[in-house]
C-alpha cells in the first residue's frame, strides 16, 4: 500500500463562487513525499547548506511543538521542501511536519549528489529549539549553514545582534543518515487496502475548546470515541459532516460532544475504492478509540507554543489511527504542515 497522505483526494472544484470558497478552505490530507523514501547518503558526500532565516519564530515553535513528542527527530532537507518527523517510540504518536523553504528563509541554498538535493540527519530537538530562540529576537538577522567541527557535522545558526546586542553562534550537532534501515520509524503509516476513511476540516478557531473537552472528557475516562461521518453521496462535499467524541465510565457515566456542519471528504483504500457503487451512497461513518491523553498531548503540543495555524483536518481510520493535520501559513504552495499520528484502540 502506498503511503496514507499520497492517497487522499484532491480538492473538488465547484460550480459556484461560494462553493469554490468553500473547497479552497476543504485542503488535502495529503502532500508531501515520505520520509521513508529518502535514500541514505554516504559521510563522503559532498553536501553544502546555506540560508537566511526570515521566519525564526515561527519556525521555533513548529520545533518546540515536535520536542514536546520525542527528544530527536529526521530532519529532511531538500531543494523544494523541508521536513521533521518525530517517531511513534516514546509517546506513541507519530509526527510529521513538512514546510516549504520560502516560507521560513529569505535565501536558500542545497546541494548534494541525491536527487533533489537532499540532506537528511537526525538533530536533538532540544538542542535545536534553543537556537531558535535566540534567533527569534526582534533585531536580528541568522544565518544557518552546514559546517563539521572536529569531525562533526554541525547546523551553526550565525545571528548577529544588529546593534541591539552581542553576535552570537550557535553549534547544533547533527548525525548525518548513513543507514536507511533507521528511517523505518519515520515512514509515514498507510491506508490499508480495505479501508474507507472519513476526514473533516475542523475550525482552527475551535481548537482550544476542542483542547478544554478533552481535558473535561478524561477525568471521565482514559479513552476517548471519536465519530466522523458524512452523507454527500458523491464522495465529499461542504458542510455534510460531524463529529462526535464520547467518554463513558462503567457504563455509568457518558458525555458526548458533537460539532455539525463540518466539510468532509471520504477517503478510500485500493480494495474499497472498487466496492459496489451503491454501498458508497447514503451515510458514511468512521469510528476509532483513543487515548484520552494523547489526544490532550497532541493538542497541548500546537497549542502550548501558539503557532500559526489557518485550517486543521482530523482524519478517522476506522479501528487503525486518527490523524490530525493542521495547516501552517504558507504563501506559496499551501503545502506547509504539521501532521500527528494516533493509534488506535481496541473498542
Amino acid at each position: 500500500s502506498t503511503p496514507l497522505l499520497a492517497q487522499l483526494p484532491r480538492r473538488q472544484q465547484l460550480a459556484r463562487a461560494d462553493q469554490q470558497r468553500r473547497e479552497a478552505a476543504l485542503p488535502r490530507l495529503a502532500s508531501a513525499r515520505s520520509l521513508g523514501s529518502v535514500t541514505a547518503l554516504p559521510l563522503a558526500a559532498a553536501m553544502k547548506f546555506r540560508a537566511q532565516i526570515g521566519s525564526a519564530l515561527q519556525l521555533s515553535k513548529l520545533v518546540g511543538s515536535m520536542a514536546k513528542l520525542g527528544d530527536s527527530c529526521l530532519a529532511h532537507f531538500s531543494s523544494n521542501m523541508i521536513q521533521f518527523a518525530v517517531s511513534a517510540e516514546s509517546e506513541g504518536v507519530r509526527a510529521h511536519a513538512d514546510v516549504h523553504p520560502q516560507t521560513l528563509f529569505l535565501s536558500y541554498r542545497i546541494e548534494s549528489k541525491a536527487a533533489e538535493n537532499r540532506i537528511s540527519f537526525f538533530v536533538k530537538l532540544d538542542n535545536l529549539a534553543r537556537a531558535l530562540k535566540t534567533a527569534s529576537g526582534l533585531q536580528v538577522d541568522t544565518s544557518l549553514k552546514l559546517t563539521k567541527k572536529n569531525g562533526v557535522p554541525m547546523l551553526t545558526f550565525e545571528i548577529k545582534g544588529q546593534g541591539q546586542g552581542p553576535d552570537v553562534q550557535h553549534d547544533v550537532p547533527l548525525r548525518i543518515v548513513t543507514d536507511v534501515d533507521e528511517l523505518a520509524a519515520y515512514r509515514e503509516p498507510s491506508l490499508p487496502d480495505d479501508v474507507a476513511a472519513i476526514s473533516v476540516v475542523f475550525p482552527a478557531t475551535e481548537l482550544r475548546a476542542l483542547r478544554n473537552v478533552v481535558e473535561r472528557m478524561r477525568a471521565i475516562s482514559d479513552y476517548l470515541q471519536l465519530t466522523a461521518s458524512g452523507s454527500d453521496a458523491s464522495g465529499g462535499g461542504a458542510g455534510g459532516g460531524t463529529l462526535k467524541l464520547e467518554a463513558e465510565k462503567d457504563n455509568l457515566v457518558s458525555i458526548a460532544t458533537t460539532y455539525a456542519r463540518l466539510d468532509v471528504q471520504l477517503l478510500r483504500g485500493a480494495e474499497a475504492a472498487t466496492a459496489d457503487a451503491e454501498a458508497q451512497r447514503g451515510v458514511h461513518e468512521a469510528v476509532a478509540r483513543v487515548e484520552a491523553k494523547k489526544l490532550q498531548k497532541v493538542l497541548a503540543a500546537l497549542l502550548g507554543t501558539d503557532i500559526k495555524v489557518h485550517n486543521a483536518l482530523l482524519c478517522i481510520i476506522p479501528h487503525t489511527s486518527v490523524v490530525l493535520k493542521f495547516f501552517l501559513p504558507d504563501q506559496n504552495t499551501g503545502s506547509s504542515c504539521l501532521i500527528f499520528y494516533l493509534p488506535a484502540c481496541l473498542l
